[in-house]
């Protein structure tokens, strides 16, 4: 994730637009495998981004850390969904 928001920061510094573009692409990126998937992880990614440029500011560490937890904690969602609904 960090080197398209890298890429993207070369185009425009703006932490919102960064935001939709990285999560426009990685949102694109997982509809290659399932269509419903892309659209889903959209707002993860929004989210991600956001709060990594965020946090980046102060601390890679904690930037890298935010966005491992917030992974961590939707991963976490699907398995206890999954596992409820079997």
């Amino acid at each position: 994730m960090i080197p398209i928001i890298y890429l993207i920061k070369k185009v425009t510094a703006n932490i919102l637009y960064v935001s939709i573009i990285s999560a426009l692409f990685w949102g694109g990126l997982h509809s290659l495998q399932a269509p419903l998937w892309g659209i889903g992880v959209f707002t993860l990614f929004f989210l991600m981004t956001m709060a990594y440029q965020y946090w980046d500011t102060h601390s890679r560490g904690h930037a890298l850390l935010v966005v491992m937890m917030i992974h961590a904690l939707n991963n976490a969602t699907v398995v206890i969904l999954g596992a409820l609904e079997s």
